[in-house]
C-alpha cells in the first residue's frame, strides 16, 4: 500500500536558505516540488478557520493530502470540547470535501495517562468528530497495551506511532496499526535535552542507520493499513526535510521533483 513521507510543519525561518532558496515567499508551493503530503501543525497553537484550509487546498496538486493537528483546546486544555470540535469539523471542511484530508492528528500530552476518565474523554471527543480520520498519539507509555489498541480497533481510531528516546514512561519505538491509516511521527532521540524545552528537544538529526530499524516495521505497516503516512518532526535548520528525503530514499519512494539546495 500506498506510503506519504512529509515534515511537520513547512514553515520555520531556520529553513530559509537552507530548504526555501532566498525570496521563495510561496513556501507551500515549494514544498510540494518535494513532498506529497505535509501534517499541519500551526492548528495546535490557534483555532484556524475554514479559510485557511480553503487557500492551501486551492494551492496544492490534486494528489497533495494534509494531516491536521488538533486544537489544543481539544487535547490539552479540553474544558470546552464541544464547541472547539464543531470549529474544528467545520474548519476542515474544504479539506474533506476535495478529499485532500488524509487524517486528523490529537496528540495527548505526557500528564494523560490511561486512566477511566480519559478513555471516556476521547469517546466522547470520538463521537463528536464522528466522519473524520483520527489518529491518536499519547506520550505516556501506559496506553501502550493490547487492550486500548483492541479499544482503538473498535472504534476506527488510528495509533500514532513515534520515535522517540529510550526514555522511562515514554513510548517504545514499535509499529502499531488500529485503523486504516497507519501513521508515524519521528520527533527526535535527544534523550539528555528532552525535557530542556522544544528548540533542544528537536534538534536532531537521524543517521540512515537508525532510519533502517523502521524499515521492517512500516513493511508491515503497508501491509495492514490502507495508507501509511510518516512525518519528521526534528525541524530544527531542516533536518526533517533531509531526513525525510533519506527515508524516501532507502524505501524507494522518491517523489521530489526539486533540487534540494
Amino acid at each position: 500500500m500506498e506510503v506519504s513521507i512529509g515534515t511537520s510543519g513547512y514553515v520555520y525561518a531556520d529553513w530559509k536558505e537552507v530548504f526555501y532558496p532566498r525570496g521563495t515567499k510561496d513556501f507551500l508551493s515549494y514544498y510540494q516540488q518535494f513532498f506529497k503530503i505535509v501534517e499541519i501543525n500551526s492548528t495546535y497553537y490557534q483555532e484556524i478557520d475554514a479559510s485557511f484550509f480553503k487557500n492551501i487546498a486551492r494551492k496544492t496538486r490534486n494528489d497533495f493530502s494534509f494531516a491536521v493537528k488538533a486544537y489544543s483546546t481539544l487535547t490539552h486544555k479540553r474544558d470546552d470540547f464541544k464547541r472547539a470540535a464543531k470549529k474544528f469539523k467545520e474548519a476542515l471542511l474544504p479539506l474533506s470535501e476535495t478529499d485532500k484530508l488524509v487524517s486528523v492528528l490529537m496528540q495527548f500530552p505526557f500528564s494523560f495517562r490511561n486512566e477511566e476518565k480519559n478513555v471516556s474523554y476521547i469517546n466522547r471527543v470520538h463521537d463528536e468528530l464522528q466522519g473524520l480520520p483520527i489518529n491518536i498519539e499519547f506520550r505516556n507509555i501506559s496506553w501502550e497495551n493490547e487492550d486500548v489498541f483492541n479499544w482503538l480497533k473498535g472504534k476506527n481510531l488510528g495509533y500514532c506511532c513515534v520515535d522517540v528516546p529510550d526514555i522511562e514512561n515514554l513510548p517504545t519505538r514499535r509499529s502499531i496499526v488500529t485503523s486504516d491509516i497507519a501513521y508515524i511521527r519521528f520527533h527526535s532521540r535527544n534523550a539528555e535535552k528532552w525535557y530542556l524545552g522544544a528548540k533542544e528537544r528537536y534538534d536532531y538529526l537521524y543517521s540512515e542507520e537508525e532510519l533502517n530499524e523502521w524499515v521492517p516495521g512500516i513493511e508491515n505497516m503497508k501491509r495492514n493499513s490502507r495508507k501509511t503516512i510518516i512525518f519528521f518532526n526534528n525541524c530544527h535548520a531542516g533536518q526533517a526535510v533531509r531526513n525525510a528525503q533519506m527515508l524516501q530514499s532507502i524505501l524507494g519512494e522518491e517523489v521530489f521533483i526539486g533540487e534540494f539546495i
